[in-house]
Protein backbone atom coordinates (compact mmCIF):
# COMPACT_ATOMS: atom_id res chain seq x y z
CA UNK A 1 0.00 0.00 0.00
CA UNK A 2 2.92 2.34 0.68
CA UNK A 3 4.22 1.82 -2.85
CA UNK A 4 0.78 2.45 -4.36
CA UNK A 5 0.32 5.66 -2.36
CA UNK A 6 3.90 6.82 -2.69
CA UNK A 7 4.23 6.32 -6.44
CA UNK A 8 0.75 6.42 -7.96
CA UNK A 9 1.41 3.30 -10.02
CA UNK A 10 -1.38 1.01 -11.18
CA UNK A 11 -2.11 -2.26 -9.39
CA UNK A 12 -1.11 -4.22 -12.52
CA UNK A 13 2.23 -2.40 -12.54
CA UNK A 14 2.78 -3.18 -8.85
CA UNK A 15 2.09 -6.86 -9.42
CA UNK A 16 4.52 -6.92 -12.35
CA UNK A 17 7.44 -5.51 -10.33
CA UNK A 18 10.56 -7.59 -9.78
CA UNK A 19 13.06 -7.17 -6.96
CA UNK A 20 15.62 -5.82 -9.46
CA UNK A 21 13.26 -3.05 -10.56
CA UNK A 22 13.99 -1.12 -7.35
CA UNK A 23 16.96 1.24 -7.24
CA UNK A 24 17.49 2.37 -3.66
CA UNK A 25 20.39 4.67 -4.59
CA UNK A 26 18.39 6.66 -7.17
CA UNK A 27 15.15 6.28 -5.16
CA UNK A 28 13.37 4.93 -8.20
CA UNK A 29 11.72 1.90 -9.64
CA UNK A 30 11.40 0.80 -13.23
CA UNK A 31 7.96 -0.09 -14.53
CA UNK A 32 8.44 -2.65 -17.28
CA UNK A 33 4.86 -3.85 -17.67
CA UNK A 34 2.91 -0.63 -18.15
CA UNK A 35 -0.61 -0.18 -19.48
CA UNK A 36 0.57 1.36 -22.74
CA UNK A 37 3.37 -1.21 -23.02
CA UNK A 38 5.82 1.65 -22.61
CA UNK A 39 8.15 1.36 -19.63
CA UNK A 40 9.04 4.25 -17.37
CA UNK A 41 11.02 5.13 -14.28
CA UNK A 42 9.16 6.57 -11.28
CA UNK A 43 10.33 7.92 -7.96
CA UNK A 44 9.85 6.09 -4.68
CA UNK A 45 9.51 7.77 -1.29
CA UNK A 46 12.70 7.81 0.77
CA UNK A 47 10.60 6.96 3.84
CA UNK A 48 9.78 3.46 2.54
CA UNK A 49 13.29 2.44 1.45
CA UNK A 50 14.33 0.88 4.77
CA UNK A 51 11.01 -0.99 4.98
CA UNK A 52 11.43 -2.31 1.43
CA UNK A 53 15.01 -3.42 2.08
CA UNK A 54 13.89 -5.26 5.20
CA UNK A 55 10.96 -6.84 3.32
CA UNK A 56 13.18 -7.98 0.44
CA UNK A 57 15.78 -9.38 2.85
CA UNK A 58 13.09 -11.23 4.84
CA UNK A 59 10.68 -12.37 2.17
CA UNK A 60 12.65 -12.91 -1.02
CA UNK A 61 15.54 -15.11 -2.06
CA UNK A 62 17.56 -12.17 -3.41
CA UNK A 63 16.95 -13.16 -7.02
CA UNK A 64 16.56 -9.88 -8.94
CA UNK A 65 14.03 -11.49 -11.31
CA UNK A 66 11.85 -12.69 -8.45
CA UNK A 67 8.43 -11.01 -8.06
CA UNK A 68 8.76 -8.12 -5.62
CA UNK A 69 5.40 -8.75 -4.00
CA UNK A 70 4.41 -12.39 -3.73
CA UNK A 71 1.53 -14.52 -2.62
CA UNK A 72 1.94 -16.70 0.45
CA UNK A 73 2.55 -19.62 -1.93
CA UNK A 74 5.25 -17.77 -3.88
CA UNK A 75 4.94 -16.18 -7.28
CA UNK A 76 2.95 -13.07 -8.13
CA UNK A 77 0.07 -12.08 -5.90
CA UNK A 78 -3.14 -11.92 -7.90
CA UNK A 79 -4.86 -8.64 -8.70
CA UNK A 80 -8.05 -9.87 -7.07
CA UNK A 81 -6.28 -10.96 -3.87
CA UNK A 82 -4.54 -7.61 -3.55
CA UNK A 83 -7.83 -5.75 -4.13
CA UNK A 84 -9.53 -7.86 -1.46
CA UNK A 85 -6.67 -7.34 0.99
CA UNK A 86 -6.83 -3.56 0.59
CA UNK A 87 -10.60 -3.59 1.03
CA UNK A 88 -10.22 -5.64 4.23
CA UNK A 89 -7.52 -3.31 5.56
CA UNK A 90 -9.93 -0.42 5.00
CA UNK A 91 -12.62 -2.20 7.01
CA UNK A 92 -10.13 -3.01 9.79
CA UNK A 93 -9.12 0.66 9.89
CA UNK A 94 -12.82 1.61 10.04
CA UNK A 95 -12.54 3.80 6.96
CA UNK A 96 -15.96 4.81 5.73
CA UNK A 97 -17.41 7.25 3.24
CA UNK A 98 -14.81 6.50 0.56
CA UNK A 99 -14.05 3.51 -1.59
CA UNK A 100 -10.91 1.76 -0.35
CA UNK A 101 -9.22 0.36 -3.44
CA UNK A 102 -5.88 0.40 -5.25
CA UNK A 103 -7.18 3.12 -7.57
CA UNK A 104 -8.06 5.27 -4.54
CA UNK A 105 -4.35 5.26 -3.68
CA UNK A 106 -3.53 6.35 -7.25
CA UNK A 107 -6.08 9.16 -7.15
CA UNK A 108 -4.93 10.27 -3.68
CA UNK A 109 -1.33 10.30 -4.88
CA UNK A 110 -2.24 12.47 -7.88
CA UNK A 111 -4.28 14.98 -5.88
CA UNK A 112 -1.71 15.27 -3.10
CA UNK A 113 1.17 15.52 -5.58
CA UNK A 114 -0.46 18.53 -7.23
CA UNK A 115 -1.48 20.15 -3.95
CA UNK A 116 2.10 19.84 -2.72
CA UNK A 117 3.31 21.79 -5.75
CA UNK A 118 4.16 19.07 -8.26
CA UNK A 119 3.70 19.95 -11.91
CA UNK A 120 1.07 18.36 -14.11
CA UNK A 121 3.81 17.41 -16.59
CA UNK A 122 5.83 15.46 -14.04
CA UNK A 123 2.61 13.90 -12.69
CA UNK A 124 1.69 12.79 -16.21
CA UNK A 125 5.03 11.01 -16.51
CA UNK A 126 4.86 9.52 -12.99
CA UNK A 127 1.36 8.12 -13.69
CA UNK A 128 2.31 6.89 -17.16
CA UNK A 129 -0.24 8.87 -19.14
CA UNK A 130 0.27 10.07 -22.69
CA UNK A 131 -1.51 13.40 -22.34
CA UNK A 132 -2.24 16.03 -19.74
CA UNK A 133 -5.97 15.71 -20.45
CA UNK A 134 -5.95 12.26 -18.89
CA UNK A 135 -4.22 13.64 -15.78
CA UNK A 136 -7.03 16.17 -15.36
CA UNK A 137 -9.46 13.40 -14.44
CA UNK A 138 -7.53 12.96 -11.19
CA UNK A 139 -8.02 16.57 -10.19
CA UNK A 140 -10.59 17.22 -7.56
CA UNK A 141 -10.84 20.64 -6.09
CA UNK A 142 -13.17 21.11 -3.18
CA UNK A 143 -14.69 24.53 -2.60
CA UNK A 144 -12.18 24.98 0.23
CA UNK A 145 -9.25 24.19 -2.08
CA UNK A 146 -10.49 26.61 -4.71
CA UNK A 147 -10.82 29.38 -2.12
CA UNK A 148 -7.35 28.65 -0.72
CA UNK A 149 -5.89 28.82 -4.24
CA UNK A 150 -7.72 32.08 -4.90
CA UNK A 151 -6.32 33.65 -1.74
CA UNK A 152 -2.79 32.71 -2.76
CA UNK A 153 -2.85 33.52 -6.45
CA UNK A 154 -5.49 36.08 -7.38
CA UNK A 155 -3.79 38.95 -9.21
CA UNK A 156 -5.58 41.80 -7.46
CA UNK A 157 -4.34 41.01 -3.95
CA UNK A 158 -0.78 40.52 -5.21
CA UNK A 159 -0.65 44.06 -6.66
CA UNK A 160 0.94 46.86 -4.69
CA UNK A 161 -1.73 49.57 -4.70
CA UNK A 162 -0.19 51.74 -1.99
CA UNK A 163 1.16 54.30 -4.48
CA UNK A 164 -2.20 54.93 -6.15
Amino acid sequence: MCILLGTGIRISELIGLRVGDFDFVELSLTIRKAKARKGRVVGIPVSVVDHLKYYFDSCTDGDLNEPAFQSTLGGNISTRRLQENIKEYGKDAEISGVKVSPHTFRRTFAITYLRNGGSTSSLRQQLGHNSLQVVEKYLYWSDESVLDEHKKYNPFDSMDLSDR
